[in-house]
């Protein structure tokens, strides 16, 4: 009883040969390009994406050396600077 519902391997004669699956694979190897494509894109976009924040925080780290205007001030006549 078990071996009439256990299923029989068929040849590919019978169903038609590989040929029949030939554009299924062409077709498989289309959609696996452009997954392979968009993946690439994603990884260059993490890229530049990356290098955008570790500008910001450069930029940040920057303007925390430069002098703040508002502490310079212009000392008597002789036109020293100083820093209050």
């Amino acid at each position: 009883m078990l071996a009439l519902l256990r299923p029989r391997p068929i040849a590919p004669e019978v169903i038609g040969g590989a040929d029949r699956f030939e554009p299924l694979d062409r077709h498989a190897r289309i959609v696996q390009e452009a997954v392979k494509l968009a993946l690439g894109r994603q990884a260059l976009q993490l890229r530049v994406d990356r290098a955008k924040l570790a500008n910001q925080a450069l930029q940040a780290l920057a303007s925390l050396l430069e002098p703040c205007p508002k502490h310079l001030s212009v000392l008597g006549s002789e036109g020293v600077h100083g820093l209050h």
